[in-house]
């Protein structure tokens, strides 16, 4: 898929509008354990409505940091829109109606995260 626009934390892949009532928003994680450091490393597809709409690279973080790369991806290409608010994208989602799943899948190899 051809990127629209890139970011040095993103790649917004296709052109979309900001969320509305009964969108689905689907976060997936995919992550990596690099046993020799230590470090666990992940990237973050975000979808609309079945459709992939941006994307995370490898990045460092653990436990739930994709969604937070994921929210902050939304936020900074305007199809969430929290104000001043930090909002949990889950919470977001809740109060604003849209359909909202976020899932991880572990013990990756390397070369499945996108670069």
């Amino acid at each position: 898929m051809k990127t629209i626009k890139s970011n040095s934390s993103f790649r917004i892949e296709s052109k979309v509008k900001p969320l509305q009532k009964s969108d689905l928003l689907e976060i997936s994680g995919r992550e990596w354990f690099d046993r020799i450091n230590g470090n666990r490393y992940y990237c973050v597809y975000i979808l609309i409505n079945n459709r992939l709409v941006i994307t995370v690279p490898y990045t460092y973080g653990y436990d739930d940091s994709y969604i937070q790369s994921a929210t902050e991806a939304l936020k900074e290409s305007g199809i969430i829109d929290t104000g001043r608010e930090m909002y949990k994208i889950d919470a977001y989602c809740r109060d604003n109606d849209i359909h909202c799943v976020c899932h991880i899948q572990m013990n990756c190899k390397k070369k499945q995260l996108a670069k």
